[in-house]
């Protein structure tokens, strides 16, 4: 998948995530489990950004 692709999903697994945890009222657990999971996106998102060239193609494994 192209990174701009790559980087709408991850953008939207995020704002999900992140609406999730607003909107549910979570134990403790559930919700530094999610908190992880958005630092986790976050994190492969930041790493897409600087390894990948624009139409390049983005390796999801």
């Amino acid at each position: 998948m192209k990174k701009a692709q790559f980087l709408h999903m991850i953008d939207g697994q995020i704002k999900n995530t992140e609406k999730n945890l607003e909107y549910w009222n979570l134990n403790k657990d559930d919700q530094e489990f999610l908190n992880k999971r958005v630092r986790e996106l976050k994190s492969q998102r930041e790493f897409v950004m600087k390894t990948y060239q624009d139409d390049e193609e983005v390796n999801e494994s």
